[in-house]
């Protein structure tokens, strides 16, 4: 074997190593879970607050025995839709501001 066919080969190894570790990663991610109190430490809210979230449909998880589980991606899938919320609730309440400080009553006359 030449050395730029040795080399090929080390490239190749590489990429294949890191198309593993990322498959690794994605199936480890599918499989991690948690309780209903990590949710609530994660969230920084109370652990009853993560379970109305659950039993209202907003956050996906399962029952293992008696404690709701709730899979990574999930809880990513939840914190990424509130993320989105705040900022188009914040975006609404500028533009009701922005029209607010435009009435007419409040604009000064020019002199």
């Amino acid at each position: 074997m030449d050395e730029t066919q040795g080399t090929r080969q080390q490239g190749h190894v590489a990429r294949v190593s890191k198309q593993m570790k990322d498959e690794l990663r994605r199936a480890t991610l599918d499989l991690m879970a948690y309780s209903s109190s990590q949710v609530a430490d994660v969230l920084q809210v109370s652990k009853l607050h993560v379970v109305n979230l659950i039993t209202s449909g907003k956050l996906v998880a399962y029952k293992e025995g008696m404690e709701w589980r709730v899979p990574y991606r999930e809880l990513r899938a939840y914190q990424e839709r509130k993320a989105k919320t705040a900022v188009e609730d914040h975006e609404r309440h500028s533009s009701a501001v922005r029209r607010h400080l435009n009435l007419p009553h409040l604009q000064t006359q020019a002199a």
